[in-house]
């Protein structure tokens, strides 16, 4: 029996090694297990975090796109849109700050002391803001008191659709501000003239270029007729805005107001009067150069008509008046005139900057044309730009 018991003993001590070792490795699998779990979960959340943060950094990308685009179309429709836009923007960041102000002050309400410094603190700004405000609303009713004409064309200078300063020497040629570089570099001069003048006359019409065409066609209308026309700007400076025609022939001069504006707008009483200003200061000039001035008469143009006031005055101040007179936008707008020193033959385009110094006098063989083609067959060419030295020689 003994061999028998060694053996028994043997295999109980082998059974008790392999119980050993299955436990020993059964823990560790589940020490592994555990470690993996927690690995898994600490994963699960920080990919959980990660998609949350993407989230919301992908709706404040798509927020600030809706915000760009926004933008953008504002200040396509017109830069008074885009402004109102902005200020609008700034406002309601203005009102989120406020409200995070609010928020904290509610959540410290047993701090009496904190409240009080910054109600004092907004109370001052608010003060601070109406003086402001109410300083700025004085000082843009005095300019539109000495300039009255900026009445008229505020939303026309707030869209930034006046040309303020005149197009600088050496800037290159303003029929790049309509054609593409490639359409530049591949059309010949006559085709590319001829394309940057159709878009303008079709695409580049704002209100106030209508403004400025409008007064072009009077003018070109009375240079037809063997008047000499000059444009006098509302403003020393500004081009872009109606513009006074004082129009000469013998010893008469028409002082015209033209005005075309939206066909249910009437022109009042204070258009008027300030023609008849205009008219007495010219007056007042010519009575201390001349002993015997020539005849002034007022003339208003208009496309739309005058309220009764203000046919009233126009009767009582002797203004001659024409209402409801189109803009007939077919008319030929090239300028072709003879260089009085070099007799050099010479074209404008209405978006050159000394097109409106130009005069055409039809008895030195000078003339309007419809089309580039037409001024070049006559003989004429595209003027350069002029340097100030040379401008007197269009007059």
């Amino acid at each position: 029996m003994y061999p028998w018991g060694l053996v028994a003993i043997a295999f109980f001590a082998l059974l008790c090694v392999a119980v050993h070792a299955w436990v020993r490795g059964r823990a560790v699998e589940v020490k592994e297990s555990d470690e993996n779990r927690r690995t898994r979960e600490s994963l699960a959340r920080q990919e959980t975090a990660f998609r949350r943060e993407f989230d919301l950094l992908a709706l404040e990308l798509k927020a600030r796109e809706r915000l760009l685009d926004q933008t953008r179309q504002s200040f396509q429709e017109g830069y008074i849109n885009g402004r109102r836009w902005l200020t609008h923007l700034i406002a309601e960041a203005d009102k989120a700050m406020d409200d995070v102000v609010a928020v904290q002050l509610r959540g410290r309400r047993r701090d009496v002391q904190s409240g009080d410094v910054e109600l004092a603190r907004v109370q001052a700004e608010r003060r601070m803001l109406k003086d402001r405000l109410k300083y700025l609303e004085y000082q843009l009713a005095s300019y539109k008191e000495y300039f009255p004409f900026l009445e008229d064309y505020e939303n026309t200078i707030l869209n930034e659709a006046v040309q303020l300063l005149p197009h600088a020497p050496g800037a290159g040629d303003p029929v790049l501000r309509l054609l593409s570089s490639d359409e530049y570099r591949q059309l010949s001069s006559v085709e590319r003239d001829q394309l940057a003048l159709d878009r303008f006359m079709r695409q580049g019409l704002t209100p106030a270029a209508i403004g400025m065409l409008y007064d072009r066609y009077i003018g070109y209308l009375y240079e037809r007729e063997g008047w000499e026309v000059r444009y006098q700007p509302v403003a020393a400076g500004v081009k872009g805005l109606s513009q006074d025609l004082v129009c000469c022939k013998d010893d008469v001069i028409h002082v015209v107001h033209a005005r075309c504006w939206a066909s249910d707008k009437l022109i009042h009483e204070r258009h008027i009067l300030n023609l008849h200003g205009t008219v007495q200061m010219l007056s007042i000039r010519l009575s201390e150069d001349k002993l015997f001035p020539p005849m002034i008469v007022p003339r208003f143009i208009t496309n739309t008509r005058l309220s009764e006031l203000a046919r009233e005055a126009a009767a009582r101040l002797k203004v001659e008046v024409k209402e409801n007179f189109r803009l007939n936008v077919n008319f030929p707008v090239i300028k072709c005139r003879i260089d009085e020193r070099t007799r050099e033959r010479l074209y404008h385009l209405p978006f050159d900057d000394q097109y409106d110094e130009v005069r055409v006098e039809p008895r030195r063989g000078e003339c309007y044309a419809r089309t580039v083609q037409e001024a070049e067959k006559l003989g004429f060419r595209r003027a350069s730009l002029l340097p100030p030295g040379r401008r007197a020689s269009l007059q």
